[in-house]
Protein backbone atom coordinates (compact mmCIF):
# COMPACT_ATOMS: atom_id res chain seq x y z
CA UNK A 1 0.00 0.00 0.00
CA UNK A 2 1.62 3.44 -1.13
CA UNK A 3 2.28 6.08 1.58
CA UNK A 4 0.68 9.03 0.87
CA UNK A 5 2.46 12.29 1.08
CA UNK A 6 1.09 15.63 2.26
CA UNK A 7 2.22 18.32 0.07
CA UNK A 8 3.96 21.20 2.20
CA UNK A 9 2.36 24.51 1.42
CA UNK A 10 5.20 26.97 0.29
CA UNK A 11 5.05 30.87 1.63
CA UNK A 12 3.94 33.05 -1.19
CA UNK A 13 5.63 37.04 -1.15
CA UNK A 14 2.98 39.26 -1.37
CA UNK A 15 4.47 42.70 -1.85
CA UNK A 16 2.03 45.46 -2.37
CA UNK A 17 2.63 48.95 -3.97
CA UNK A 18 0.31 51.37 -1.72
CA UNK A 19 0.46 54.75 -1.99
CA UNK A 20 0.41 57.43 1.50
CA UNK A 21 -2.85 58.48 0.07
CA UNK A 22 -4.54 55.14 -1.47
CA UNK A 23 -3.72 54.45 2.40
CA UNK A 24 -5.52 57.24 4.00
CA UNK A 25 -8.58 56.59 2.06
CA UNK A 26 -8.65 52.88 2.72
CA UNK A 27 -8.69 53.93 6.47
CA UNK A 28 -11.75 56.29 5.73
CA UNK A 29 -13.68 53.74 4.39
CA UNK A 30 -12.56 50.88 7.07
CA UNK A 31 -13.79 53.71 9.89
CA UNK A 32 -16.55 54.28 8.65
CA UNK A 33 -17.73 50.73 8.16
CA UNK A 34 -16.80 50.08 12.06
CA UNK A 35 -19.26 52.86 12.49
CA UNK A 36 -17.42 55.94 13.22
CA UNK A 37 -19.04 59.28 12.03
CA UNK A 38 -17.67 61.32 9.95
CA UNK A 39 -16.57 64.05 13.20
CA UNK A 40 -14.85 61.05 14.88
CA UNK A 41 -12.56 59.80 11.70
CA UNK A 42 -11.25 63.55 11.30
CA UNK A 43 -10.30 63.71 14.64
CA UNK A 44 -8.93 59.89 14.43
CA UNK A 45 -6.79 60.16 11.09
CA UNK A 46 -6.10 63.61 11.35
CA UNK A 47 -7.82 65.12 8.32
CA UNK A 48 -9.99 67.49 7.42
CA UNK A 49 -14.19 66.79 7.48
CA UNK A 50 -14.41 67.65 3.78
CA UNK A 51 -11.64 65.15 3.24
CA UNK A 52 -13.61 62.42 4.90
CA UNK A 53 -16.91 63.66 3.35
CA UNK A 54 -15.17 63.17 -0.47
CA UNK A 55 -14.36 60.07 0.20
CA UNK A 56 -17.04 58.65 1.49
CA UNK A 57 -19.25 59.99 -0.76
CA UNK A 58 -16.78 58.57 -3.71
CA UNK A 59 -17.11 55.06 -2.10
CA UNK A 60 -20.64 55.41 -1.94
CA UNK A 61 -20.91 56.24 -5.41
CA UNK A 62 -18.70 54.47 -7.85
CA UNK A 63 -17.18 51.74 -5.10
CA UNK A 64 -13.34 50.55 -4.86
CA UNK A 65 -12.29 51.74 -8.01
CA UNK A 66 -13.73 55.43 -7.37
CA UNK A 67 -10.86 55.80 -4.50
CA UNK A 68 -8.51 56.20 -7.36
CA UNK A 69 -6.81 59.13 -8.15
CA UNK A 70 -8.80 61.22 -10.63
CA UNK A 71 -7.54 62.17 -14.05
CA UNK A 72 -6.08 65.45 -13.74
CA UNK A 73 -5.96 68.11 -17.16
CA UNK A 74 -2.55 69.32 -17.92
CA UNK A 75 0.89 68.22 -18.46
CA UNK A 76 1.96 65.49 -15.87
CA UNK A 77 4.23 66.37 -12.83
CA UNK A 78 8.11 65.74 -13.63
CA UNK A 79 9.93 65.57 -10.51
Amino acid sequence: MPCATKAVPTAVVVELAVQVRQALRAKIIFAAADGLASAAITRELKVSVNTVRKWLGRFAAGALAALKDAKRPGRPLEF
